[in-house]
């Protein structure tokens, strides 16, 4: 099961450790604030458990973070502008690929 994990934190230690906890659970950096991990339900639970701790120190009023289910087939489909290699953790068959 993929999942995009996606935030908007001001707090920047916070930030950084919801970044490099995402990392150390074998998620992708898609983009700055957005993650992208492949795994089953045990997987998640225990994502979902590290970003609930880190969520702790949110500021409730302006931080959020995102776990959103991705069907297999939108990431196959999904169209990346720019580089390719963010994707080369992924078996993916046959994505559509811009290449800038």
């Amino acid at each position: 099961m993929y999942k995009l994990l996606f935030y908007d934190i001001e707090n920047d230690k916070a930030r950084t450790k919801l970044a490099k906890k995402a990392e150390e659970l074998g998620l992708v950096r898609l983009q700055y604030s957005v993650f992208l991990g492949n795994g089953n339900q045990v997987y998640w639970s225990k994502v979902y458990e590290q970003v609930k701790k880190i969520g702790e120190k949110f500021d409730l009023a302006k931080d959020s973070c995102c776990l959103l289910i991705v069907e297999e087939k939108y990431i196959k489909g999904m169209t990346i502008v720019g580089k390719k290699s963010i994707m080369n953790n992924f078996v993916i068959d046959d994505p559509t690929w811009i290449i800038l």
